[in-house]
């Protein structure tokens, strides 16, 4: 008898509440929540993506930011920038700490919301794991750059919050070939894992797929390296 060939599987992975929620595409499409990065990089994907910065600068700001919001006209607030380095690494400074670090790595001098800094501890943990070679396998993304580029190029308006906007999300990943309608029904609690949470998983899902088959953008088109040789850039 023939074999049945198998899907290559990826991995699209969002910083939830309780952890972090991982959406695999394979033959099957399932989810599964993980309490550290390590675990979720251990399954069997072909490639990962994930929303949480890749690589950060040793003065504040990254040109992936700068081109995506003008990528996302309308949406641009949903990029932040990524602090310093050093405003990031100090994991015993304060907010306010933090921030006066990186005004004096940044021009002219600018201060982070709290919650980017409320998400250092898993910005920490990725670039401990991350390494050049594993960015073979581990890329960058963004939803709302992932929910653009299946809108025709054009950002999405509504608030993904909102009943309205989760839907039109979902409508989106169903039309651009993203199975929705097989992945199970979720069990979550809803303060580890919201709706809105899964939905952007599988926005990065769906970009790991592109990736994995050739066809993803890359931002930006030069190259630009960290200290540590770490590529910074987003595909979509």
């Amino acid at each position: 008898p023939q074999a049945i060939s198998r899907m290559k599987t990826v991995s699209g992975i969002y910083g939830a509440p309780g952890g972090c929620l991982c959406v695999f595409c394979g033959n099957t499409v399932k989810e599964q929540l993980f309490t550290n990065l390590g675990d979720a990089f251990q399954l069997d994907a072909e490639i990962v993506a994930i929303d949480m910065p890749i690589g950060f600068p040793e003065f504040s700001g990254r040109t992936v930011e700068k081109i995506a919001r003008q990528m996302l006209k309308g949406k641009a607030s949903s990029i932040f920038s990524v602090p310093a380095r050093s405003a990031i690494e100090n994991e015993n400074a304060s907010y306010q700490d933090a921030c006066l670090i990186n005004m004096q790595h940044s021009a002219p001098p600018k201060k982070f919301s709290k919650q980017s800094f409320g998400i250092f501890p898993k910005m920490r943990e990725l670039d401990c794991l991350m390494t050049p070679e594993l960015q073979t396998r581990v890329h960058e993304v963004h939803p709302e750059l992932s929910f653009a580029e299946m809108n025709n190029s054009r950002a999405v308006l509504t608030k993904k919050s909102r009943p309205d906007g989760r839907s039109e999300r979902i409508k989106l990943l169903g039309v651009s070939g993203f199975p929705w309608s097989q992945l199970p029904s979720a069990t979550y609690l809803k303060k580890d894992v919201t709706d809105n949470d899964i939905v952007d998983a599988c926005a990065c899902a769906w970009s790991a797929r592109r990736i994995l088959e050739g066809c993803a953008l890359s931002i930006p088109d030069q190259l630009e390296k960290d200290a540590r040789g770490l590529v910074m850039s987003i595909k979509v």
